[in-house]
């Protein structure tokens, strides 16, 4: 499994970030759109290569400095697992009865209802994750996508 930890340089932010999450991130700027889970060696040749293009979560800054984790950091990471569909941590408690969770509680309980978990879908044009809304015109509701970018881009 590929790990990293990314830390801005301007505000002294950072993050651990499995391959699942590199390839989010990565996914902000364009890249692997059609792959939902694309293979490590890939993540990590793009991340070497447009690594410094992604942004500081807190500042916006660019040119993050992306690092390969210690064996001491990884114990670490082993606990700080996010869950597939809403990218919130996973209960350490869950992980302890349940260690090859992929979902928090919640999201497990929804998909055990029957429920599907929505796909995000993600800009064509700039990567960001896109949102339903309602669109009126001529008396007709509609449902559009919607970039969800700050500033939002137009599709």
């Amino acid at each position: 499994m590929l790990s990293k930890q990314i830390q801005c340089a301007e505000c002294g932010w950072w993050t651990l970030c499995g391959s699942s999450e590199l390839a989010r991130r990565l996914r902000t700027l364009g890249l692997l759109k059609r792959a939902p889970d694309p293979p490590d060696e890939l993540v990590g040749e793009l991340l070497a290569t447009y690594g410094p293009k992604l942004r500081c979560d807190r500042c916006q800054a660019t040119n993050l400095q992306i690092a390969d984790l210690t064996d001491d950091d990884r114990g670490d990471w082993q606990q700080a697992r996010t869950c597939e569909v809403c990218r919130t941590p996973i209960d350490p408690e869950r992980l302890a009865v349940v260690a090859d969770a992929t979902r928090c509680a919640a999201c497990q309980t929804s998909a055990d209802r029957g429920q599907a978990p929505l796909e995000v879908d993600y800009c064509p044009k700039c990567g960001a994750p896109m949102e339903l809304r309602t669109a009126h015109s001529g008396g007709v509701t509609r449902y559009k996508l919607f970039c969800t970018a700050t500033p939002p881009c137009r599709v």
